[in-house]
């Protein structure tokens, strides 16, 4: 009987010693699944500072100023979105570590806060893409209205030239430089008609009418040239009262022309950019709530 009860006794150590160890292990399990968590929520920390460079750009995402920074956020994009996937991994294996009644809680706070995240950058992703294609319009548009700066340049020096004129060969001197500016406002016209063309809803018609009647009064005042050249008096004349009509009614239309061709081309978005920073924004404050579920576990 002896034997038997010290078996027994040493089978009863055995079973607490067990117990004792299991609690050791299970403590041990709950310590490393509350340190991995901690660690999981640095990872947060580190994929935010992309985020947060992200909302900075999304202030304004037409702009041309930050070209550089979307450009570069883009290439990481990819970098980023593996390491929000490694961060729901991560969870998943968090599971059944602990028997917490807040790990399908926590689990699902995770995968909604990089879903959130995601769906921010795709949103990003789309308003600095479509910002890559608007830049390159409102650099086009503006290289285009600098070739009729310059050429209305070319015309009052052109002017300037003819109406101080005394000699065939300053006569001559004129025309060239009216022909250097209608060129110029050619190329202009060309350019911002290419633009029209690009974007849906943009309207240059003023430009346009501009140009062409300041082309028409350049016109005028080649054929006065011309008629100077040629000696016909008379010819030069009436050339001369056309430029100066149809020259007013170039400067008329110009007066009205108050609204940036770069502003109409940005404009011309505006409708796309909001539906795409409403979405951004429904994104951001998905990522908040699901955030303030994390920190609260």
């Amino acid at each position: 009987m002896m034997r038997i009860g010290v078996l027994v006794t040493v089978i009863v150590i055995a079973i607490v010693a067990a117990g004792v160890y299991m609690g050791y292990r299970y403590q041990q399990d709950k310590t490393h699944a509350a340190n991995q968590y901690e660690q999981l929520l640095q990872e947060f920390v580190e994929v935010d500072k992309t985020i947060v460079a992200i909302d900075k750009l999304m202030v304004d995402p037409l702009n041309s100023v930050e070209a550089d920074q979307r450009k570069q956020i883009i290439e990481g994009l990819s970098d980023t979105e593996a390491k929000l996937d490694a961060i729901v991994e991560q969870s998943k294996e968090l599971v059944g570590r602990t028997q917490s009644p807040n790990n399908s809680v926590i689990i699902s706070g995770v995968e909604d806060a990089v879903s959130a995240r995601k769906g921010m950058m795709n949103a990003a992703l789309a308003a600095f893409k479509l910002s890559e294609i608007a830049n390159k319009q409102m650099n086009a548009a503006s290289e285009a209205w600098g070739k009729v700066l310059a050429g209305d340049s070319m015309a009052r020096e052109a002017s300037r030239l003819a109406n101080a004129a005394t000699t065939e060969e300053s006569v001559y001197e004129a025309r060239v430089k009216t022909e250097e500016a209608i060129a110029s406002l050619i190329e202009g016209r060309k350019g911002l008609v290419q633009v029209e063309a690009e974007v849906v809803g943009l309207d240059y018609s003023d430009e346009i009418a501009y140009i062409d009647k300041r082309l028409e009064s350049l016109e005028s005042a080649l054929n006065t040239a011309d008629a100077l050249i040629e000696g016909d008096r008379q010819r030069a004349q009436n050339a001369n009262t056309e430029y100066n009509e149809v020259d007013k009614e170039a400067t008329v239309l110009a007066s009205k022309l108050t609204y940036s061709v770069i502003d109409k081309v940005k404009d011309s978005y505006a409708d796309e950019i909001k539906n795409i920073e409403n979405t951004y924004g429904h994104e951001r404050s998905h990522a908040a709530t699901a955030d303030a579920v994390l920190r609260a576990h």
